[in-house]
């Protein structure tokens, strides 16, 4: 995975800039078949869990949330094949503040070689489902192509 997709830490820059630094077991979901030829495109979503959520609970809907919007972008991928894993997110608050708080990290891996600016939308629409269901301001979307960041997106609802 890899060569496919980034999952170490990641830092990102702009008035939403932060971190996430991964810690604990990388969780991988789907049907486990090869990525296409490269180009490999990914996407990875990064977001800071709720005060007080229990951030294996918080994971677990998080890629609930990721399987069910992936398998209704792709009907005739209904097992997605998506990574997942827990971490320290760090973020800057409109005041200028950093705040940290537990977060996680889900990396959807296209098995399907989608042009590029149709999974981009996909992947938006993907963020936004994210943002609007753990009642988030922003979630950071890191656009990859054989697992190097092209573009970050802080995606509101």
């Amino acid at each position: 995975m890899a060569a496919s997709a980034q999952l170490g830490r990641f830092v990102w820059d702009g008035p939403y800039a932060g971190s996430f630094d991964p810690e604990g077991p990388i969780e991988t979901f789907g049907a486990d078949r090869p990525p296409p030829s490269p180009p490999v495109l990914a996407a990875r979503f990064v977001l800071g869990f709720a005060a007080g959520t229990d951030p294996a609970t918080a994971l677990d809907e998080l890629i609930e949330v990721a399987r069910e919007v992936r398998a209704k972008q792709v009907p005739s991928d209904p097992d997605p094949r998506l990574v997942a894993q827990a971490g320290a997110y760090r973020h800057r608050e409109p005041a200028g503040s950093f705040r940290n708080e537990a977060g996680g990290q889900v990396v959807v891996v296209d098995t399907n070689a989608t042009p590029r600016q149709v999974f981009e939308m996909q992947m938006v629409e993907l963020a936004e489902t994210i943002a609007r269901w753990f009642g988030q301001r922003i979630v950071v979307l890191d656009l990859q192509h054989n697992g190097v960041t092209q573009v970050v997106h802080a995606v509101s609802p």
